[in-house]
Formats: structure tokens, sequence, C-alpha cells
């Protein structure tokens, strides 16, 4: 009898390891991470304007590739492996303005993966993001942000979107009442 429930003990904890590992398998294969070859980015306007715009591009391999824009002739990069390398991006990038579509996006695309992250930098209100390729986004994201704390004028939180192809359409749905908006 002990032998017995050895036996099946060992059965099901073997079961259990294949199907942790077959677990495993099907969700790293499925996993999506910030590297890519492909990225569609933008630059919201900062605080008081005039910011420093730059794109940090990173690999763990040696590659090279290009920033592009409608709005600025192509930028060539190198990235030396496990180093970052920085990109200025032309303030005049930055999106000043609200509820309208423009040309503003910036391409950036690589040899090899890399990751990308921007940073909207001016004294006491730099802004960072990481850059998700092409290949990772979905179709339903929800924007976190905060109550605009300095005053009823000062500009209010903000968030932009950038579409990968043309004629993209985009539904947003405010959850709480902001502006003119209403929630739902």
């Amino acid at each position: 009898m002990i032998n017995i429930l050895k036996t099946a003990a060992g059965k099901i904890k073997t079961g259990l390891i294949l199907m942790t590992i077959c677990f495993g398998l099907v969700f790293s294969a499925s996993a999506q991470d910030s590297k890519g070859t492909d990225f569609w980015v933008m630059f919201n306007t900062n605080y008081t304007g005039g910011a420093a715009l730059t794109l940090f591009i990173t690999s763990s391999v040696n590659t090279s590739g290009t920033v592009s824009s409608p709005a600025f002739a192509s930028i060539p990069f190198t990235v030396t492996a496990n180093t970052v390398t920085p990109v200025a991006i032309p303030t005049a990038l930055s999106a000043h303005t609200s509820d309208v579509v423009d040309n503003k996006g910036i391409h950036v695309t690589s040899l090899q993966e890399v990751t990308v992250y921007g940073l909207n930098r001016i004294a006491f209100t730099t802004d960072a993001y990481l850059a998700f390729p092409t290949d990772a986004l979905g179709t339903n994201y929800r924007i976190l942000s905060y109550q605009n704390a300095f005053s009823s004028t000062a500009a209010a939180t903000e968030f932009g979107v950038v579409g990968t192809v043309n004629g993209t359409v985009v539904t947003i749905t405010p959850s709480v009442t902001t502006g003119v908006r209403t929630a739902g």
C-alpha cells in the first residue's frame, strides 16, 4: 500500500512538473517585451515648452537603424552592444495642440532588436517613457493620470496617441468627466 501511494505521488509530481514546463513554454513563447525593430513614438509638449527631446536606444547586440518623421530628415544611429545611444529629436515634434490629428509621429527602425525610451527634459517637469515595439501593441489601453493640481487655468493632464498605419481610428472613453467630455 505504501509503495502504491509513493508511485501515485510520484506520478502526480511528475505530471505537475510536466504541466508547469508546458505552461512555461506556452507563456514564454507568447511573452511580449520592450525589444523590437519597429517603433512609433511621440512627445507631448512640456509644461513651459522648450524641452530637450531625446530618444535613448539600447541593445544587447551591435546594430544600427534610423529615426525618421515626415517633419525632419532621417537620423541614422548606431548602437554598440550593452550601451545607450542618445538621439536628439527636433523640439518642433512636440505636440502643442489638443484635439487634433497632426503629423508628429516618430518612426524608429533597426536591423536588430533594440529597446527605446524617450525623455522630454526641462527643469522641474521632466517626462519619460518606455516605448513598445509595434509587434507588442494591442487595441485597448488604459491611461492612468492625475487631477491637475496647479490651477484651473494651467494645462490639464494630457496624453498622446500615435497610429502605426494611416487611417487608424481611435475611440477615447473617459471614466470621469473632464472638461467638456462626459464620463462614459
